[in-house]
């Protein structure tokens, strides 16, 4: 036995505390003062390589290790005894000397409760024997609910005012079963006192036993609250490390001080190491998936990066404090906390994360599910951080569908819905990001329709899935990311940055952001996405862009990107069938209200559907694709033009498989119509199938002549055959020529346009090729011998004949 002073005082008794195999766990010595008892626990600890006896508590892991009860060996071996359990182990020893009962405690006091493993109690008759004051009453409450929980085969608690009345009369006093031995009860009394009407409460048992049908059949019944929060929330099992122990006061390092004395560290909050992380998205790196403790009793999940573990580690215990958690202020407590969190990621899984949503692998991250094949294996999860997303939902999809019948019969709403179910499955089929902007004057229903098109996703904002068009485009960047491979409804265009727009629209895209360096000079590894963008505004993309200072022009790229389509179907009308509803005002306050009702489900449903059956609706919406070109499609359709109907052809896709998987009630014609529709009426606003840059050439040549004919041009008084002597109608040269002009017999003009000229001045930013190509087309190009673009003329200071080009300005006016 070892020496066991404290000061000067000698234990009067020592308890010993064993395991179920009878092996020493720790004791327990008492000692007498001239005013109180001391209880001190006693265990064995390596102090300087040897193994020592030391004034501590045991340490205990309370998820796998608990102390064990007092006596548990003579517990354990009289199985059919009922169990007395009263409070000390002064009580224990001399309730011991009754043969009809097994005797036991637990060690310190009822706060230790949860510190001790009752479970050899499970199914045992069990009398509670607590202390007559109010210290005991507390305990044998709780003491009751711990073993009822366990589901034993009965429970009594002894009314200790009764005992107390026997022997003493004087109550609240402390006075125990012990007392009442040392004052002659005897056992056959104690025994006939457990018959006696007035000095036993009976427990009810049989609710525990029913309404914990499932806790009985699960070991961890007799858990920690930690424990349990941990598998109910995550599903997950607690291993700590060698040293360390949790319970809900935090996280407890058994360690020594410098001169080699048993100390307690503390490393804060409790915190759950859940796995180790690996980013999955290009900027790659490892980390840890850590759960804190937040005040209410919730956890907090979050990705640490495993730079944060090193130097001193401020910007880990920033994350764990804004999550409501307390972080150690002592150096020793810091190094514990990362310690803790380094060792407790040897034994957990290797989990998957992304920083954004959308696609990975063949799995899709939501913020609050994870959609993946039934049969597949990899751990995956979501970190967006503290960002906000709207990605949530909120009543039901039956409510969805009502909304849906609502928008059927309208060309404009049926597509906002079909190109929102799109969004996923732009990257699996290999078609690039972009979008859909819906334009017209205010009032017409435009921002209704992406209330819709949002619902497919999510909603709660003030205009449910909608955001806005005010951002920066670093701002946009972070927006975009976190709608990767879903749907982005920004509303109201004519607020963007005009000056920022043009970067803007590429960005979107695009689907990459802006090149960024590291610290030591290195290229970061840039954000990257594949969104569908639904955008509203009064203004089409081309008048847009000639808002900012740079008067940027429209490009074949931006044609493909953005796509415009009117709201109209006819002037005035957004919506073809109101239905019940009296006017396009009604009708649109329904869709809205039905909208912020119902809202994410549908996406969430059809993602499922995809990932489950991938190949096989892959190769459906081909189907559906090819077949939906067909339709729309000339054959002398400009290649941007087939690249922008395929995007529409992917809209209709996306409508018909969400239609055969039961999800949209919108019939297949239905859903044709309103995409070639929409596809036909951005054909018919844009004047054609030409590309943007032959459009853009066209428009320029036309508005070169308008605006500079008379002021470029030199009238000539003759010339109407080319062969013919030619003179200045003026009799003077004209500033910034670029050639003549003649009065034609049916009073248009031909104009002689010097080559230098047409290049230089003509045709501006646009191919001198194309624009000929473009007089051609139009028959606005007189073309000389044999067919050539230049024509043989004699003009005023020129001796001979010169080549020009003949052109017709009345003639360039037509389609496209």
């Amino acid at each position: 036995m070892p020496d066991m002073r404290l000061g000067t005082t000698v234990p009067v008794a020592t308890y010993e505390y064993r395991h179920g195999d009878g092996t020493l766990a720790f004791l327990v010595a008492r000692c007498e003062y001239d005013d109180r008892t001391g209880f001190y626990p006693f265990s064995v600890w390596r102090v300087e390589g040897q193994k020592r006896w030391v004034n501590k508590a045991l340490p205990v892991d309370a998820f796998a290790t608990r102390a064990p009860l007092y006596r548990l060996t003579d517990l354990m071996s009289n199985s059919l005894k009922p169990v007395l359990i009263s409070e000390g182990e002064k009580c224990a020893d001399a309730v011991a000397g009754f043969e009809s009962v097994v005797s036991t405690t637990w060690h310190g006091g009822a706060k230790a409760l949860a510190k001790t493993d009752f479970s050899p109690l499970k199914g045992r008759d069990v009398i509670i024997a607590p202390d007559d004051d109010e210290p005991g009453a507390k305990a044998a409450e709780t003491l009751a609910d711990t073993v009822k929980a366990l589901g034993v085969a009965r429970l009594r608690v002894l009314r200790a005012s009764a005992l107390t009345d026997m022997f003493v009369g004087m109550r609240n006093t402390g006075f125990d079963i012990a007392d009442a031995i040392d004052a002659g009860l005897c056992e056959a009394q104690f025994m006939a006192l457990l018959e006696q009407a007035g000095m036993v409460e009976e427990i009810d048992v049989t609710v525990a036993e029913e309404g914990a049908t499932d806790a009985a059949s699960d070991e961890h019944t007799d858990e920690d609250p930690i424990c349990r929060e941990l598998r109910e929330q995550f599903g997950f099992e607690l291993d700590l490390p060698d040293n360390f122990n949790m319970s809900v006061g935090g996280i407890v390092k058994y360690d020594v001080d410098r001169r080699g004395q048993p100390v307690e560290v503390y490393a804060g909050s409790p915190i759950a190491v859940l796995g180790r992380t690996k980013l999955v998205t290009s900027r790659g790196g490892w980390g840890y998936r850590i759960a804190v403790r937040a005040p209410k009793h919730d956890w907090e999940s979050f990705t640490v990066p495993g730079r944060l573990l090193a130097g001193d580690g401020r910007d880990l215990r920033e994350m764990i404090a804004d999550t409501g958690g307390i972080v150690p202020q002592q150096m020793d407590g810091r190094r514990a906390l990362a310690e803790y969190i380094a060792e407790a990621a040897q034994t957990c899984p290797i989990v998957n994360v992304t920083d954004h949503p959308g696609w990975c692998g063949e799995a899709f991250a939501l913020p609050d599910v994870i959609v993946s094949p039934e049969k597949d294996d990899m751990q995956l999860t979501l970190d967006m951080g503290d960002r906000p997303t709207l990605l949530a939902t909120a009543g039901t999809l039956e409510g969805w569908q009502d909304l849906t019948r609502l928008a059927a019969p309208n060309s404009r709403a049926t597509f906002a819905i079909c190109a929102a179910l799109a969004a996923p499955l732009l990257r699996p089929l290999g078609i690039e990001g972009g979008g859909f902007h819906f334009y017209g004057q205010s009032s017409r229903g435009k921002t209704t329709l992406l209330m819709l098109a949002g619902s497919v996703w999510g909603g709660g904002g003030r205009d449910g899935f909608l955001r806005s068009w005010r951002m920066t485009v670093n701002g946009a960047e972070s927006v975009v990311a976190d709608h990767n491979d879903l749907a982005l409804c920004l509303d109201e265009m004519t607020v963007a940055d005009a000056d920022g727009f043009t970067d803007m629209l590429y960005m979107l895209a695009n689907g990459q952001g802006k090149a960024r360096a590291k610290k030591d000079g290195s290229a970061a590894a840039s954000a990257k996405w594949n969104a569908l963008v639904l955008s509203s505004g009064e203004n089409t993309i081309e008048q847009q862009l000639e808002q900012g200072r740079g008067k940027r022009r429209m490009t074949g790229g931006m044609v493909v990107r953005m796509i415009d389509v009117p709201i109209e179907v006819e002037p005035g009308v957004s919506f073809e069938d109101l239905g019940p509803y009296e006017n396009g005002g009604a009708f649109a306050d329904q869709i809205k209200a039905l909208s912020r009702a119902h809202y994410g489900h549908a996406g969430r449903v059809f993602l499922r559907a995809l990932v489950n059956n991938r190949e096989a609706l892959l190769a459906k919406a081909r189907e559906h694709i090819e077949a939906c070109l067909e339709r729309m499609l000339d054959d002398d359709d400009d290649p941007q033009i087939q690249r922008v109907a395929r995007r529409f052809a992917a809209v209709a896709a996306a409508g018909h498989l969400a239609e055969q998987a039961g999800i949209l009630q919108i019939s297949p014609e239905q859903i044709d119509d309103a995409v070639s529709g929409c596809f036909g009426a951005w054909i018919v606003a844009r004047g054609g199938g030409q590309s943007e840059e032959w459009r853009s050439a066209a428009r320029h040549l036309q508005y070169f002549f308008e605006a500079h004919g008379p002021t470029r041009f030199e009238r000539l008084e003759n010339g109407k055959a080319a062969d013919d002597d030619a003179e200045r109608s003026d009799g003077f040269a004209i500033r910034d020529r670029c050639g003549y002009r003649v009065e034609q017999e049916d009073g248009a003009w031909l104009y002689y346009v010097l080559p230098s000229a047409w290049e230089r001045d003509v045709c501006g930013p646009h191919s001198p090729d194309l624009m000929v190509k473009i007089a051609k087309d139009r028959g606005a190009l007189i073309c000389g011998e044999g067919g050539r673009s230049k024509k043989n003329v004699r003009l005023p200071d020129y001796p001979n004949t010169t080549r020009v080009y003949a052109i017709r300005p009345d003639l360039l006016a037509g389609d496209g």
